[in-house]
């Protein structure tokens, strides 16, 4: 799939910088690398939030006692 994008200078800039260095063998390459890596970010985002939701979950649970709830 081909994709085309404007980029502001400072970005634009720093694309170009890393190709030059040798980091990268082409823009497509460095922006495939740029969206992996926000997918993988996103992720563990997700599982960082589910993870917390269920601790204080567990910590609300401990506090409640069965027989009261059940009343």
């Amino acid at each position: 799939m081909a994709v085309s994008t404007e980029l502001p200078e400072e970005l634009e800039r720093f694309v170009e910088e890393e190709v030059e260095r040798g980091r990268y063998n082409s823009k497509s390459e460095l922006l495939r690398d740029a969206l992996r890596l926000k997918m993988v970010e996103r992720e563990f985002d997700t599982r960082g939030i589910e993870g917390r939701i269920g601790e204080k979950l567990e910590d609300v649970l401990k506090d409640v006692n069965v027989e009261d709830a059940e009343s």
